[in-house]
């Protein structure tokens, strides 16, 4: 790596027991002039007020991880596991987004949405669907069910940021 970088590292020792010495050495590259920012650097300066997410999907490994890369973004992120808990979690602890899982047990995250929409305190929260099926047919369905963004398994971590720093922007 620090060859592909136009560096080289070095390693000595006076024999065993003795310790060892690294050395590595890295070339200076003087800093870019910078211009006016190009649309990348305005998109990724922009930056969104930490929003209050509702991760529910029944694969425990799935919501914990996804919940790890939106708090290093500072959103505040809560999980739940099943429709019921969802609701009940959002009710009480209402969401500015709502990243639903659409194929959970027992309720479907369709089922889910249509309790958040009836809920004075949820329907203005952001749905954003997560499916494993994405065909025009699911995408429309997820529409018409209130969810404002329809995502494929496994989501795209870059993604999802965009889209909460276009909420976070709108609100």
């Amino acid at each position: 790596m620090i060859e592909l970088h136009g560096g080289e590292i070095s390693a000595t020792s006076a024999g065993q027991g003795k310790g060892s010495r690294f050395t590595v050495r890295l070339p200076v590259v003087p800093a870019p002039v910078a211009d006016a920012p190009g649309p990348a650097a305005v998109i990724a300066n922009r930056v969104s007020q930490p929003l209050r997410i509702l991760i529910v999907d029944d694969n425990r490994d799935s919501a914990d991880s996804l919940a790890v890369i939106l708090r290093i973004h500072e959103h505040e992120v809560r999980t739940a596991e099943d429709g019921p808990n969802g609701l009940q979690a959002a009710t009480a602890w209402p969401p500015d987004v709502m990243v639903l899982d659409i194929g959970l047990p027992g309720m479907t995250g369709y089922d889910v949405a249509h309790e958040l929409r009836a809920s004075p305190q949820t329907r203005g929260s952001v749905l954003i669907a997560l499916s494993g099926f994405g065909s025009d047919a699911d995408v429309a369905r997820s529409t018409e069910a209130g969810f404002r963004q329809h995502l494929v398994k496994p989501v795209d971590p870059d993604l999802l940021i965009e889209l909460l720093r276009d909420v976070g922007v709108s609100r």
